[in-house]
Order: structure tokens, then C-alpha cells, then sequence
């Protein structure tokens, strides 16, 4: 961007990343928003915020637990 002259702040650069994240982010981004965290945010700590958020999202879907199959412990046949 400097190359060709356009000068941004980080939180404008921030800005217009979130508003460019896909729409499963929206809800999270909006959470930043009314925190008035994505006005003070940097570029780099808004991108750890994202990858955070995303590895939290990940750990929440392996503690989902399986259905189970419950003729296999009682012996119940169909």
C-alpha cells in the first residue's frame, strides 16, 4: 500500500477487514464493535483475537459428544 501512496491508520485498516470477514465472523464482530475493542484494536492483536476465537470455536466442536449406540451395551436387537 505504501508503494502506491495510500496512507491508512491501523484502526481504519481494521475496520475495513472486518467488514470484509466472511458472515460466519458477524456475530463476533459485532460483539467487538458494541465493546468499542475494535476502535483500539492493531491490526496484529485483531488477528490473534480471530485466531483465538476460531481455535475456541474448534475446541467447543470436539467436546460435542457422539451419539451413542446404546444396543451395542444392552444387547437390544432390532
Amino acid at each position: 500500500m505504501y508503494s502506491f501512496k495510500v496512507v491508512t491508520t491501523p484502526q481504519e485498516m481494521v475496520a475495513r477487514f472486518a467488514n470484509a470477514m466472511p458472515a460466519k465472523w458477524s456475530g463476533y464482530l459485532e460483539i467487538l464493535k458494541e465493546n468499542r475493542e475494535l476502535d483500539i484494536l492493531g491490526f496484529y492483536e485483531f488477528i490473534q483475537k480471530l485466531e483465538n476465537k476460531d481455535a475456541e470455536e474448534i475446541r467447543k466442536a470436539k467436546r460435542i459428544t457422539n451419539p451413542q449406540n446404546l444396543d451395542m451395551y444392552f444387547g437390544i436387537c432390532g
